[in-house]
This record gives C-alpha cells, sequence and structure tokens, in this order.
C-alpha cells in the first residue's frame, strides 16, 4: 500500500466517489448577529488520479510519494471566511469540521451593523508534506492567499492517527496553526466605513498561534453505509479578543449520522 493509500484509504487511487452525509452537523458562529451553519445533509466529493487529486474544495498534486511520505501542492479554502459566509450553504457544509470564532463592538465611532459586515473566502495555494510512521503521523502544510488580496500566510503542524479495530475507525488530531498579521486583521480587524471612523482598525501587527483537537470515529454497516461521529475544538490566540468583532476565543464544530457512499 503506498502513503497516499495509506492517508486516503477510502478510496483506491485511479478511483472517484460520492458520498452523502445523513444527520447533525454544525458550526458554532460566534459572529455578532450571525446565525450558526447547521445542517442535515453534506455532500463530499473526490478524485485520486496517479498523482492528482479533489477532495471537496481542496485541490492537490503530488510532487513525491513513498510508503512513508508525501509531498503535494495544494489548493485550499481557508476556514476563516466561512463564518461571514454561513448562508452560503454550499460552501461551508464543507468545511464544517474547520472553522474560527469573532464578534464585539468598537469602543468609539457609530455602531457597528455586525450583520452587514462582510468578507470574501479566501482560496489560499502552497505545499504540504505527510509522513507516514508506526505511532503518528505528521502534517506540516503552507498556504498563501491567493484570491483575496490581502496576502496573508497560515501554516500548519499537526500529528494525527488512526486505528481500526474490526469495523470500527478511530481517529484523532492535535494541531497549530499560525496565521500572519494580514490575515488576521482581514477577517478580524474593522474597516474604516464599517466603524465611522477615518482610519481602518487592525487587531495585531503579528502572526498569532491557534490550536485545535479533533476526534471522530465510524462504524462501518455495510460495503456502502458507515455510522460517523466526529467533534473538533478549536482554541484562538487570545490577542484576537482586542478584535471588536470577536466574542468567544473558542468554538465547537462537528458532525453525527450515517455516511453514505456512491
Amino acid at each position: 500500500m503506498s502513503a497516499k493509500e495509506a492517508k486516503h484509504d477510502h478510496v483506491p487511487v485511479h478511483d472517484w466517489g460520492v458520498d452523502i452525509a445523513l444527520g447533525y452537523g454544525a458550526i458554532e458562529n460566534p459572529l455578532n448577529k450571525r446565525e450558526s451553519l447547521e445542517t442535515l445533509v453534506v455532500p463530499q466529493w473526490y478524485y485520486y488520479g496517479e498523482r492528482f487529486y479533489i477532495e471537496n474544495l481542496e485541490l492537490g498534486y503530488t510532487l513525491f510519494e513513498n510508503d512513508h511520505f508525501l509531498l503535494d501542492l495544494v489548493g485550499y479554502l481557508n476556514d476563516d471566511g466561512v463564518l461571514y459566509n454561513v448562508d452560503n450553504k454550499s460552501v461551508s457544509i464543507l468545511d464544517i469540521s474547520n472553522l474560527i470564532p469573532n464578534v464585539g463592538r468598537p469602543f468609539n465611532g457609530n455602531r457597528v451593523e455586525f450583520e452587514n459586515i462582510k468578507r470574501k473566502f479566501t482560496y489560499m495555494a502552497g505545499g504540504q508534506v505527510f509522513w507516514l510512521t508506526e505511532y503518528v503521523d505528521v502534517k506540516l502544510l503552507y498556504g498563501k492567499d491567493v484570491t483575496v488580496g490581502h496576502e496573508g500566510e497560515e501554516t500548519l503542524l499537526s500529528l494525527q492517527k488512526s486505528y481500526k479495530i474490526d469495523k470500527i475507525r478511530l481517529f484523532w488530531e492535535a494541531g497549530v496553526q499560525r496565521k500572519t498579521a494580514a490575515l488576521n486583521n482581514y477577517y478580524y480587524g474593522l474597516r474604516a466605513s464599517e466603524r465611522g471612523l477615518r482610519n481602518d482598525t487592525d487587531v495585531t501587527g503579528k502572526s498569532l498561534i491557534n490550536y485545535y483537537v479533533k476526534i471522530a470515529a465510524t462504524y462501518r454497516i455495510s460495503d456502502r453505509v458507515s455510522g460517523v461521529i466526529s467533534l473538533r475544538r478549536t482554541q484562538m490566540n487570545d490577542d484576537l479578543l482586542m478584535s471588536p468583532l470577536l466574542l468567544e476565543d473558542n468554538y465547537l464544530s462537528g458532525f453525527a449520522g450515517i455516511n453514505v457512499h456512491f
């Protein structure tokens, strides 16, 4: 079995598929006057070629691969933008296990109409490395904004592992995510027009670190149906609480139900 097949053992190389998850999925939204995302249906799709692959909105191309090591070029959706676009369910529910918090009010200037504040999705491009070992898998990911123009960057280092016990699969992941000032200020700073003042308000002048932990379990009911439960908790850097948009510095997201493989 190759490293790619070990990482993506749901479907073999040179194959494609569509999944429909039925159950309860949610992303807490800590943005002021914004609803959290709740859904009963989560579609997924994927294709794995010899080198090129698609996982929902993530695109990848494998530059090097052996039994224990993967080096990919990747494009993916930044998770901060999901908070401002939960009404775009066709995109947001694909990121059901990734998210970040917000909310607040400025100390001076006009009253902020939080429900009218808009931020775009940011699509990131960069590279990732997977090192697969007997005890734990290590992932290092770097991405830079290629769509919005704020030129923000993020770097992720995570440890993860899955275990198979008959029809049960258990998975855990813990990660550290560094986001640059440009990325944080785009999503959590206020524009002058939004607060009725002359200048924009930034929240930080440096890169900040977030942390997250994710656990998941699946039970294979049949060749095409699995029971699934997944939960993720993210802890944001306390410095972001300076943002007048941010109320909480942590959030939960997850899903419980069944996944149907086509």
